[in-house]
């Protein structure tokens, strides 16, 4: 909630990164949205499916980037910012925590 909040604090931070604040946000719940409804109506289950693969591909980005942004905040703070081959190492390694992770527990991950 906290990343919300300073997201949508201001108009200002809204208007200098549109994407994130309003553009994306408003995508994904339209295809939701219809996702939801053409699913309801039996009309197809595509874009329904589409939405469940997205996910598959997005939420291990998303999380891993934002705890490897924790970690760069952090070392940041603390006057000792990660070097390009430190970023490189931290970011593959988390993310293949979570490859090992989802073959050990397969989807439940």
């Amino acid at each position: 909630m906290s990343s919300a909040w300073l997201l949508y604090r201001t108009p200002n931070v809204a208007r200098q990164h549109p994407w994130a604040a309003v553009r994306v946000p408003i995508l994904l719940g339209l295809w939701g949205l219809a996702a939801f409804l053409l699913t309801v109506l039996d009309v197809t289950q595509v874009p329904l499916k589409l939405l469940m693969f997205m996910n598959v591909i997005y939420l291990p980005w998303h999380f891993t980037q934002q705890a490897f942004g924790m970690i760069a905040t952090y070392t940041g703070l603390r006057g000792t910012p990660l070097a390009a081959n430190e970023r490189t190492w931290i970011r593959g390694s988390m993310f293949g925590l979570f490859r090992m992770a989802r073959g050990v527990f397969g989807d439940d991950v």
